[in-house]
């Protein structure tokens, strides 16, 4: 039975999250891909994994991991996935009342 999209309270368990999360971060790894490949000097950059936690409502939701090489890289690719996950969650009925936060859920 599909969730009821009137109960705020309640956060969504009919939308495929890791689904949207994976687009979210393969389209932000193939805009940048080649820039946060290589260093100047040539050198390898490392990503880091920066945890984060998906909320509906302020209540949690999902625990997400972002690897980036730098805390405001994966904040700006956690910005990307909430935007994306509220007009999923608009399309279907619901309120858009995905935010997050870092650490974990």
């Amino acid at each position: 039975m599909a969730d009821d999209p009137s109960d705020v309270n309640t956060p969504p368990t009919d939308i495929d999250i890791d689904s949207i999360v994976a687009a979210a971060v393969s389209q932000q790894a193939g805009r940048g891909a080649q820039a946060m490949d290589t260093t100047t000097d040539g050198g390898a950059i490392q990503a880091i994994p920066f945890p984060f936690c998906l909320l509906y409502n302020g209540r949690p939701w999902h625990p997400i991991t972002i690897a980036a090489p730098s805390p405001d890289l994966a904040a700006m690719t956690v910005s990307q996935i909430v935007q994306l996950l509220n007009d999923q969650l608009v399309r279907m009925g619901y309120a858009a009342l995905c935010t997050a936060v870092p650490g974990t859920c």
